[in-house]
C-alpha cells in the first residue's frame, strides 16, 4: 500500500520568511511579522526552505494562495492584501513574495520529493480599486503601487 495522500494548505506570506531582501517596509506596506491586517514576510524562497519539514509531515500535496500581484495597502482600507486575493496582474508574482523563476524552483523542488502543488487563482478577485461613496463608485485613488489592476481587461476600470 502506497503513502497516504494529504493536503498542506499555505498561506504563502504566513508560513516562512526565507529571503528577507523582498521584505518590504514603507510606510503603506509594513511587513514586521506581528500585524495581522499586513504583510508578515513569509514567501516562495521559505516555501522552498521547508520543503524537507512539508515532506517529513507526510504531505504529498500542497495547495497554497494564489501568489500573482496584489494591491497593498492604503490610506483608503488600512488592510493588507498578504492573502492574495486583491490581485492587481494575474500574470506576474507578487513583488513580496519573490518572482516567476523563483516560483517555477519552488514547483520543481516540491516534485523531487513527489509533493502536488495545487495552486489557487481566483480571478474574480481583484484589488480594493474602485470605492463607494455618496451613491457612485470611483477609483481609489490612494491604491499603491497603481490605482487600478494593470492586466486587460481588468485595467479598464474607469
Amino acid at each position: 500500500m502506497g503513502r497516504s495522500n494529504y493536503l498542506f494548505c499555505e498561506m504563502i506570506d504566513r508560513f516562512s520568511n526565507g529571503d528577507t531582501s523582498n521584505d518590504m517596509l514603507t510606510e503603506s506596506c509594513i511587513e514586521n511579522g506581528n500585524v495581522n491586517s499586513k504583510y508578515n514576510g513569509g514567501d516562495i524562497q521559505g516555501l522552498i526552505d521547508q520543503l524537507d519539514y512539508i515532506s517529513g509531515l507526510g504531505a504529498t500535496v500542497i495547495s497554497i494562495t494564489q501568489p500573482v500581484t496584489n494591491q497593498w495597502p492604503d490610506r483608503a482600507v488600512d488592510y493588507g492584501r498578504y492573502h492574495g486575493y486583491w490581485a492587481r496582474d494575474f500574470k506576474s508574482i507578487e513583488e513580496h513574495f519573490g518572482d516567476l523563476e523563483l516560483y517555477k524552483k519552488f514547483v520543481e523542488e516540491a516534485h523531487k520529493r513527489n509533493i502536488y502543488v495545487i495552486q489557487d487563482i481566483v480571478t474574480n478577485h481583484t484589488g480594493y480599486f474602485l470605492m463607494y461613496k455618496n451613491g457612485r463608485y470611483f477609483l481609489n485613488d490612494q491604491s499603491i503601487p497603481t490605482n487600478k489592476p494593470t492586466q486587460y481587461p481588468f485595467s479598464m476600470n474607469e
